[in-house]
């Protein structure tokens, strides 16, 4: 997603979900993850974290979490603007 790599993802649900190891507790790589999150919320993606020996060990509470974020808003339908979708636009 951009330049970043997402450990898993649902475009339906906006939601990305991170698994992080040790690697993530380091100063720079919290740094790092706040910036990336950042960017993902800007494009309208939640992010939801766990620690990787959380989900090793308690997968299904993981899983519970997961089923537990709000759905992302529904797109309103659109209606076509005045004139559009007259025969004029039709292409043949």
């Amino acid at each position: 997603m951009g330049s970043y790599i997402a450990d898993f993802v649902s475009h339906a649900a906006k939601l990305v979900v991170e698994i992080d190891g040790p690697f993530h507790e380091t100063p720079e790589a919290r740094a790092h993850d706040a910036r990336r999150t950042a960017w993902l919320n800007s494009i309208g993606y939640r992010v939801i974290r766990f620690p990787e020996k959380f989900s090793r060990e308690q997968p299904g509470e993981v899983v519970k979490a997961i089923h537990a974020e709000p759905s992302p808003p529904q797109s309103p339908t659109l209606r076509p603007s005045r004139g559009k979708g007259d025969a004029r636009y039709d292409v043949r």
